[in-house]
């Protein structure tokens, strides 16, 4: 059995609620399509998805990925999921791992070379077109908020909107936000909180339970003390200090004196609760080494100190670290195989003429998968042909007496309720029939293959995860393979002693 979670998500800014049930319908009409039997609908609601930090339901699909419950994840397109790349290939890879596979309902891509290319990218253009947006939106903003306007979306707990989009206390929310403040100078922690709350029969802005994500968000919103703010914040939703305050801007809920103690106590929290990082950098190669001696994995965290006192890191075989085997394959410094590895890449994969065959390659498959959806939109618009003949005989019957008027009624509501769903798909399938250019492929290698030589590590880790399959490292060479086109398989390379 095929089992599958949907994720759906709309941002608030421009999308309705019924976004929401359009995603879920299509999702669900695909799985009775494909065979998938859909065990659970994950939904974030008047969410933003350039960033994941604040999408609970999204981090709970991620965890509940471990639990082995399903082996799909289906999305409308690939934006639903993420439009910031980072986030889309950090999380798909942990669904990897998991054994959970992504699918997108109108962006159905395969394993091939092609479809890992196309998705990158799609997930590039995802992230230009939110940027881009922000941008433009971002100008009206700071002149609404200069007169302290609300800016769009939901208005925090607490706070309700007057017609000219200035901020009103919500009274009965507000018991809600002071008993938030208050359990939490008390020491009660999150969950407590969100589970005394619930149990008092207090609901979130959007009248669902609350949860400890929700809870934290409060706490650390500076409205609560009558601060207007509004600003850019960072991928993890902080704000960066260049944002706009207007003190007294809106009605305070807390005291300041109550709202300061808070955010102390939130920093003690913090450092706290934060261990010590064992990696100060990350280990660009992670998961995909393997020891060609014993076939154990080969994992960062390897270091040794040579006579000048100097610290090397590297990969070492875990079967002989933990001494499960008796392997001799040694260990090789980082620095080392890394680049090597991006190296090979730009030989294989960013080099003038590769980039040429890759982009080639992508097109076609755009090229294929727009013919495709030309086809059902053909098939479509001859569905919605006789459907519409349908009603125009069923009209002819109630003028003549053959059917009575309510018969009529309930036949055409069902007719309509067809063409409906039939039109929702065919803008589904136009949708996902435009196409993207060679140059725009050949630009977005080009930048990848830039990328290889910024100093941006998870920039890089995403590249080296996208084209490489697998690493393996013998005592005398290293294997490398790569996600080529046919005749150009496998890079082989020298090895290295270690050293």
């Amino acid at each position: 059995m095929k089992k599958a979670v949907a994720y759906c998500r709309f941002s608030s800014d421009n999308q309705r609620t019924e976004s929401i049930l359009a995603q879920v319908r299509a999702i669900e009409d695909y799985c009775k399509k494909e065979g998938f039997t859909l065990v659970k609908i994950y939904k974030d609601e008047a969410i933003s998805g350039t960033s994941t930090d604040d999408r609970e339901q999204f981090l709970e699909m991620i965890a509940d990925s471990k639990k082995k419950e399903f082996n799909y994840v289906i999305v409308h397109k690939f934006d639903r999921f993420a439009r910031n790349r980072y986030d889309h290939a950090i999380y798909e890879r942990e669904l990897n791992e998991n054994n959970v596979k992504l699918i997108s309902v109108l962006e159905q891509l395969n394993d091939s070379p092609e479809a890992v290319i196309l998705k990158s990218v799609l997930t590039g253009m995802n992230e230009y077109y939110s940027l881009n947006l922000a941008r433009e939106v971002r100008k009206g903003q700071k002149e609404n908020a200069l007169k302290c306007i609300h800016n769009g979306g939901i208005p925090p707990l607490g706070y309700n909107l007057t017609n000219e989009k200035t901020y009103i206390i919500n009274e009965t929310e507000a018991q809600a936000v002071k008993l938030i403040f208050k359990m939490y100078l008390e020491g009660r922690g999150y969950s407590y909180i969100a589970d005394e709350l619930n149990s008092l029969g207090f609901k979130n802005k959007l009248g669902k339970p609350f949860k400890k994500l929700s809870i934290r968000d409060t706490l650390k919103n500076e409205k609560y003390s009558g601060i207007y703010t509004f600003g850019k914040k960072d991928k993890k939703g902080k704000l960066t200090g260049k944002e706009i305050k207007i003190e007294n801007g809106i009605p305070a809920i807390i005291s300041k004196e109550d709202f300061e103690k808070v955010q102390i106590k939130l920093k003690r929290r913090i450092r706290n609760t934060t261990g010590r990082s064992t990696a100060l950098t990350p280990y660009l190669l992670t998961g995909l080494c393997m020891c060609g001696e014993c076939g154990g994995t080969y994992s960062g965290g390897y270091r040794t100190v040579n006579r000048n006192k100097t610290i090397y890191y590297g990969y070492q075989c875990r079967n002989r670290k933990d001494k499960i085997t008796n392997c001799k394959n040694t260990p090789i410094r980082r620095e080392l195989l890394e680049k090597l590895i991006i190296s090979i890449l730009k030989e294989n994969i960013f080099s003038a003429p590769q980039i040429d065959i890759v982009a080639e390659k992508v097109f076609s498959y755009i090229k294929n998968s727009l013919k495709q959806s030309n086809t059902e939109i053909k098939k479509i618009e001859k569905n919605i042909s006789k459907l519409q003949e349908k009603l125009s005989k069923l009209l002819d019957y109630s003028l003549d007496g053959i059917i009575s008027d309510c018969e009529y009624k309930e036949k055409k509501e069902k007719i309509d309720m067809e063409i409906l769903s039939l039109k929702e798909k065919k803008l589904e399938y136009s949708n996902s029939a435009k196409i993207i250019s060679k140059e725009q492929i050949k630009n977005h290698l080009i930048e990848l293959g830039q990328n290889l030589d910024s100093k941006d590590d998870t920039l890089i880790q995403i590249i080296i995860q996208t084209f490489v399959k697998k690493i393996i490292i013998h005592r005398t060479e290293i294997t490398v393979e790569i996600r080529l086109f046919p005749g150009l398989d496998m890079v082989n390379n020298g090895g290295d002693d270690g050293n």
